[in-house]
């Protein structure tokens, strides 16, 4: 339900696009955007995020 902050910049990027360069509002995020927006889906999450999510996998608490 939220936009996470690459979706955020690429709505910000677009909104300026639109208002200050009078481009039109595209239909499908454009390929060069979209790639971007693979590229950092599809990388693992920072090590920090990581091992907070192997603390919340079978910490304190489960199976209790």
């Amino acid at each position: 339900n939220r936009l996470d902050k690459l979706e955020f910049a690429i709505a910000m990027h677009l909104i300026v696009c639109v208002s200050k360069k009078n481009l039109g509002v595209p239909t499908i995020l454009p390929p060069s955007l979209q790639v971007l927006k693979d590229r950092v889906h599809a990388a693992p999450p920072p090590p920090a995020q990581q091992q907070q999510q192997q603390q919340n996998v079978g910490g304190p608490g489960v199976g209790t």
